[in-house]
């Protein structure tokens, strides 16, 4: 009596797919995965049957789902190629394993790992030497060894015109399939693929670039957004331009309020400094002279101190200002008392 196999705990597709629909104007990406024949007729109004994932999400989203991971799937490429009996347990385990994620993509690649699977071993038992198992899951897991955020903004820096044309050739190495949905409203268009990932990619970041969009992190909030020009506009929404136009502000005012106050206890000091040189060029007695520069060295004291306390926004500019047109008085009444004049 034949034993049956093991199998692991996820959909048996004939031929899993994964399609998407953009929509910049909403900023939107309509994504489906599941049987290519299901899928097929599910867009075209039939029941929602063989399909595993359908989510309507943010735009870019499936670009941010393109996570490296390059241990991992080192790992899978060779326990996938391993079609030893022995090993069948550990590739069931890594096969639900990927299929468990949240990640739709990696849900997809579990399915398309498992058929490769079982192509490898019907390839090995039919003898058939034209089937290279080995490429196939290379090119499976192959985005999920690069950083893809990280390539295409070097790809953006690197050819601004057209940065598609510094994608890898393997990129445009497999068709990318288009499925389109009529209605008498318009016509919807998906495009999909029942292999390896990377075309889509290419599909996606044409589809960007063709509407004039680049890729940025906001320096705001550190997240990456679309921008309408490559490296001009820095900051993704209004919430972070007004959270920018504060910290503008604030540096603004800093700025302003330490020029300000450094200039005037620097101008102040100097008026003071002035008015005593000149009282001694007059030939001012030691007890009057002793006096000024006993009210100078207090004066010093006392601006130093408060200058410190605006630096440290305890104090406002407007207080300190006034304060030293008092001392300015200060120092003329001092100059009268001893009969130099107020502005000699």
């Amino acid at each position: 009596m034949k034993k049956n196999l093991d199998m692991p705990n996820i959909p048996q597709f004939k031929n899993a797919v994964i399609a998407i629909n953009l929509d910049q104007k909403k900023k939107k990406e309509h994504i489906i995965i599941g049987d290519f024949e299901y899928v097929n007729r599910y867009l075209r109004g039939a029941k929602k049957d063989k399909i595993i994932y359908e989510k309507t999400r943010p735009f870019g989203s499936l670009l941010l789902d393109i996570q490296p991971n390059v241990n991992f799937f080192v790992d899978v490429r060779v326990m996938i190629l391993n079609t030893k009996k022995e090993n069948r347990a550990n590739i069931i385990s890594m096969i639900e394993k990927l299929y468990a994620n949240e990640n739709p993509v990696l849900k997809y690649i579990a399915l398309k790992l498992w058929e490769e699977y079982n192509h490898l071993l019907r390839a090995i038992k039919e003898k058939d030497s034209g089937y290279n198992g080995m490429d196939r899951v290379e090119y499976l897991t192959l985005p999920f060894r690069h950083h893809l955020i990280h390539e295409i903004l070097e790809w953006q820096k690197m050819t601004p015109e057209n940065p598609l044309a510094d994608m890898l050739y393997d990129y445009f190495l497999f068709p990318v399939q288009t499925l389109y949905v009529a209605s008498l409203q318009h016509t919807t268009e998906f495009a999909a693929t029942d292999f390896a990932v990377m075309p889509l990619l290419a599909y996606y970041l044409k589809n960007i670039y063709d509407n004039h969009k680049y890729f940025s992190y906001c320096k705001v909030c550190k997240k990456l957004f679309l921008s309408p020009d490559l490296n001009k506009t820095t900051i993704c929404s209004a919430k972070c331009r007004k959270i920018q136009q504060k910290k503008n502000k604030e540096k603004y005012d800093k700025a302003t309020r330490d020029l300000d106050y450094e200039r005037t206890y620097r101008n102040e000091k100097m008026y003071w400094y002035n008015r005593i040189q000149k009282a001694i060029k007059r030939g001012i007695s030691g007890k009057a002279l002793a006096e000024l520069q006993e009210a100078y060295e207090e004066f010093k004291r006392v601006a130093s101190i408060m200058k410190k306390q605006v630096k440290e926004g305890t104090l406002d500019f407007g207080t300190f200002d006034m304060w030293y047109l008092d001392m300015r008085c200060e120092i003329d009444a001092l100059m009268e008392k001893h009969g130099l004049g107020k502005y000699m």
